[in-house]
Formats: structure tokens, C-alpha cells, sequence
């Protein structure tokens, strides 16, 4: 079966797996998590079989389910990983790290800035 890893793995992307692969092993596949992947907070979306609908003109959107899968409880406490189905997207958020890295990096090159400024005044004073 087909599936899909976006977000914070190694190689995100489209994946051909087993039919009994749960989320853990997908991870693996797609080369493990980041250093900034949330893993508490991973997310499986599952199109789910649709009703048929009342007349064929009428166009329903597909119902979706999401999953939440929480892989640093499950690897302390082994507890069962849902098994993927074929069309799931796996989701691997973000962590805060990520966000206090980026935001350091937009200071430093603030501070860059200014302070090189600072000593171009200083030059042209002198």
C-alpha cells in the first residue's frame, strides 16, 4: 500500500509499505525524526469510506479522520500503534525548539546589522 510522511522526518515523502506497517515503522522508513520533531503529537489522516450520497449531482466532501498518535508514550510504555491503511498521511509536527531557533537566528542577524551600522557611524564620526 501507499502512504504519506511529511514534516519533521529525514525524508519525507510518499512510501511503499506492508499492509500490518504501523506509524513507528513508517517513521523509520522515511529515515527517523529530526531533531526538531514534536513526537508527542504525531497525527495520522485517514480518508474515511463515504456514504453514498442522495443524487448523483450531490457532491460531498470525503470525510476525514485524524488520528493522534503519541510515539514518546508509546516507546516508554509499548503500548499498540494503529496500523496504517492505504492513502493515510502521516503528520510529524513541529517542536518548540525549532521556534527558539529561528527566532534566535532572526536576533543574531539583527544584532549583525545594527552593530555593524553602530561602527559605520563611529567610522564616519572619526
Amino acid at each position: 500500500m501507499i502512504v504519506h510522511i511529511m514534516g519533521e522526518v529525514q525524508k519525507p515523502g510518499e512510501y511503499r509499505v506492508g499492509d500490518r506497517t504501523d506509524v513507528l515503522e513508517l517513521l523509520s522508513t522515511a529515515g527517523g525524526p529530526t531533531e526538531f520533531s514534536r513526537l508527542s503529537s504525531v497525527t495520522v489522516r485517514r480518508l474515511l469510506a463515504g456514504q453514498p450520497s442522495a443524487s448523483p449531482s450531490d457532491k460531498q466532501e470525503p470525510r476525514v479522520s485524524i488520528i493522534d498518535v503519541n510515539l514518546e508514550n508509546s516507546w516508554r510504555r509499548l503500548n499498540v500503534l494503529p496500523l496504517l491503511q492505504p492513502g493515510d498521511v502521516v503528520v510529524v509536527p513541529t517542536n518548540a525548539w525549532h521556534t527558539y531557533k529561528k527566532i534566535s537566528t532572526i536576533v543574531r542577524d539583527v544584532a549583525v546589522v545594527a552593530s555593524t551600522y553602530l561602527l559605520y557611524l563611529r567610522v564616519l564620526k572619526d
